[in-house]
């Protein structure tokens, strides 16, 4: 088999086990906020009038998709929305103070929950793996630039 098709089972392999430890019942966080809800989270309190349209290009997804998520971040008490003070017609988001005060400990609870992938990695291993990983996204990000 090919390498570049080796890496991509492997990769495969991995998603699947990201979704395995991410799953509603495993989530010990107070919020049950999932990973692709937390990195939203994260990217809102790291920015200013966050509108869902920023989202949505921020993470290459659908309009439709940021409208879920973020109709069940408010479900669960973590966004509030509010109309745009520039302009009246969108809608901006913001954390809740319930999700400020517990977005450092959902983050280490994930972050605890993937011990388990990386417990045979050396720094110098996990190191690479993250060099790696950038450029991947970086190359990601060029094929959207073209």
């Amino acid at each position: 088999m090919p390498l570049e098709k080796t890496i991509i089972k492997k990769m495969m392999e991995i998603d699947s086990i990201v979704k395995s430890i991410d799953k509603p019942k495993q989530r010990k966080n107070p919020c049950n906020i999932s990973l692709l809800e937390l990195r939203t989270l994260i990217f809102i309190n790291n920015n200013e009038s966050v509108k869902p349209m920023d989202i949505a290009k921020k993470f290459n997804v659908t309009p439709a998709t940021v409208t879920v998520q973020v109709d069940r971040l408010i479900k669960k008490g973590c966004l509030h929305k509010y109309s745009n003070k520039k302009d009246g017609r969108s809608v901006c988001l913001e954390l809740t103070k319930k999700a400020k005060e517990n977005l450092e400990k959902i983050t280490e609870e994930k972050l605890k929950s993937f011990d388990s992938i990386f417990k045979n990695l050396s720094v110098k291993d996990q190191e690479n793996l993250l060099t790696i990983m950038e450029k991947m996204s970086d190359n990601s990000r060029e094929k959207e630039i073209s």
